[in-house]
């Protein structure tokens, strides 16, 4: 922004730069700070202003972003470079290929849910694909069972004959007992690989290789990897070292475009998208999606052609559209039929799985709104964490907990249903955070170490599945002191933000600025967890507007920049309960607002139009 020039209000008035800094500070928004030396480093690459305030106020240090700049895809699919930062890899290569050499019998362990299914479609496409590879078997777990390597899919592997190599994805870090009494009872090797942080005393460092980003020091770039991405490199590794398979260029080209299962994951399991190998395979993910010259598997084929109300498939469409409906029937259903969809190769019947999977997210969706708004839910919490038990909600916890987090601008939600036991009744549920400096997994680790509250748990630092005491209100205080503890010494070493001030990149006062800032945030995405997208903020004119009362209370406006001008834009924004009613009296009584907002553009059926998702909004005089 100028700094010489005058903004125009809706209301007519007109303020300077610093006038308007002073404005928005009265009304707790402000600009995000810069990290200057990263600033310098890339103005001779970014041209735009915007571009370069939005990319020096994510990143801390140049080393990141200059890994992300100077590293090629190809440098991160090279096995020198896998071999380097996760050196466990060796050992997991040299047995996958003696095995397969031998024509062994490989079962394929997956987890359940958005990054379970996609690394057991990994594995299978990878075998069957790259490998040509037949003699092998899949299992998904189911919920209804527990997560990880639990007794019951301990007991159905059982049932099989001979097994001469289990391969374990998306689990088994804290599965020692169970994994050891499969490796005794068939006598095979045992790979796991994984990405959650484990409990030291329940890992396997006895099994033939354990492939855990986790287990490396802090500063390995694996370490924000998601557990397909680990089984990715795993198979990648023994394909790039098996010389009975010819790598020729069609091969090579697949093996890339199933980077695109990987971006799947990497949003829906809120990995970091500073780190620069997440962010070169989204990069990936997202070109080869919008290809029009790629021969697309048939899951792809049906999204693409399900999904071409928009221009762009973008990071947005694969978390609100794709991971969703393959996390649903983890949740509530049969987490196989996600897997069908995702290796099925036929296109008739990719498009019945694909119905059969929307049903299942519908009563996801029901399941989930029917049990938010029960009358006997309980829930504890400040301005950063919340705590909450959700009658009902089995199977649909972490994503309520995302909803809550995201609507009432929280750091930190956990969701628990109540279950009842032999010896009582139990808390069991899932947690997400959003904290850059603090881990969900880390907080509930001291917890446990302290007070002996959890029954198990696992995750990483922004999600956690978790089984508690039925002591809410205890879980909640201990949970409170610990947050605060850790925000303090951030405080005291200055890396704390005011989580009740909204930040800022830019101010935007002309329909034609929207425009520009999109196409200059559009060349520098995609965005996510560590690099958040855009915030903006607009003094606006409500021209017209629709409250919609359900189990969340969601507005739409039709807004102008100036009271006098033709263009009207939209905007959504959420309402919360406790501020309904003053909220419908200031609608009624009031005509202007300033509105902190994150700046989109809508393509239904190819008609653009601006959309400003709102984040924060106060109305004025």
């Amino acid at each position: 922004m100028n700094e010489n020039m005058n903004i125009r209000l809706p209301n007519g008035d007109s303020l300077t730069k610093k006038e308007l800094v002073n404005e928005l500070k009265k009304d707790n928004i402000e600009f995000r700070s810069k990290n200057e030396e990263v600033l310098n480093f890339i103005k001779p690459i970014y041209t735009s202003y915007l571009q370069r305030d939005i990319i020096s106020s994510r990143y801390d240090n140049v080393k990141n972003i200059n890994s992300y700049l100077n590293t090629k895809l190809s440098d991160l699919l090279n096995n020198e470079f896998i071999e380097k930062y996760m050196p466990d890899i060796k050992k997991s290569t040299k047995i996958i290929n003696e095995v397969i050499d031998k024509n062994g019998f490989i079962l394929l362990l997956a987890d359940m849910d958005c990054d379970g299914v996609n690394s057991a479609a990994i594995g299978y496409k990878f075998l069957k694909k790259i490998f040509k590879y037949n003699n092998f078997e899949v299992i998904v777990n189911q919920r209804k069972h527990d997560n990880g390597i639990n007794d019951t899919l301990t007991k159905n592997v059982k049932k099989y004959g001979k097994i001469d190599l289990i391969i374990t994805s998306d689990h088994g870090s804290s599965d020692r007992k169970n994994l050891t009494e499969l490796r005794d009872y068939f006598n095979c090797k045992i790979i796991v690989t994984d990405h959650h942080l484990y409990i030291k005393e329940k890992a396997p460092f006895n099994m033939d290789a354990f492939i855990n980003p986790q287990r490396y020091e802090d500063g390995n770039p694996f370490k924000d990897i998601t557990g397909t991405h680990v089984l990715y490199y795993v198979l990648l590794d023994a394909f790039l070292n098996n010389n009975k398979i010819e790598h020729n260029t069609k091969l090579t080209n697949y093996v890339y475009y199933l980077l695109t299962y990987v971006g799947i994951t990497i949003i829906s399991d809120c990995m970091d998208l500073k780190n620069f190998i997440n962010r070169k395979v989204m990069i990936k993910t997202l070109v080869n999606l919008n290809s029009k010259n790629l021969v697309h598997d048939s899951f792809w084929r049906i999204m693409i052609k399900r999904l071409t109300n928009s221009n762009l498939l973008d990071e947005t469409t694969i978390g609100f559209k794709v991971a969703p409906l393959l996390n649903s029937p983890g949740r509530i259903d049969d987490p196989r039929l996600s897997y069908e969809l995702l290796i099925s190769e036929d296109d008739e019947r990719t498009e019945e799985l694909y119905e059969q999977i929307v049903t299942v997210n519908q009563l996801r969706k029901d399941k989930q709104a029917s049990s938010i708004v029960n009358k006997n839910n309980i829930s504890y919490g400040d301005d950063n964490i919340k705590v909450m038990l959700v009658n009902n909600s089995d199977g649909v916890q972490g994503i309520i907990a995302s909803n809550v987090m995201y609507n009432e601008n929280l750091k930190m939600v956990i969701c628990f249903t109540k279950h009842k036991t032999k010896d009582g009744y139990i808390l069991k549920g899932s947690g997400r955070s959003q904290f850059e400096d603090i881990s969900l997994k880390d907080v509930v680790d001291t917890l446990d170490k302290k007070y002996k509250i959890s029954l198990g748990h696992g995750g990483h630092k922004s999600a956690i599945g978790m089984k508690i005491k039925n002591d809410l209100e205890f879980f909640y205080k201990k949970l409170k002191e610990e947050v605060d503890k850790r925000l303090l010494i951030l405080k005291n070493n200055s890396k704390l933000i005011n989580s009740s001030i909204y930040y800022i990149d830019d101010y935007l006062y002309s329909v034609k600025k929207m425009i520009l800032d999109i196409f200059d945030i559009n060349d520098i995405g995609p965005f996510g967890i560590g690099y958040e997208k855009p915030t903006f903020a607009s003094n606006l004119y409500i021209d017209s507007y629709r409250l919609f009362k359900r189990t969340s209370n969601f507005l739409t406006m039709k807004v102008k920049l100036n009271e006098n001008d033709r263009t009207g834009i939209t905007v959504f924004y959420n309402v919360n309960d406790k501020e309904l009613e003053e909220f419908e009296n200031n609608l009624k009584t009031k005509k202007y607002i300033i509105l902190v907002y994150n700046l989109s553009i809508d393509s239904y059926r190819n008609y653009n139009k601006i959309l400003l998702n709102g984040i924060y909004l106060k109305f004025k005089g």
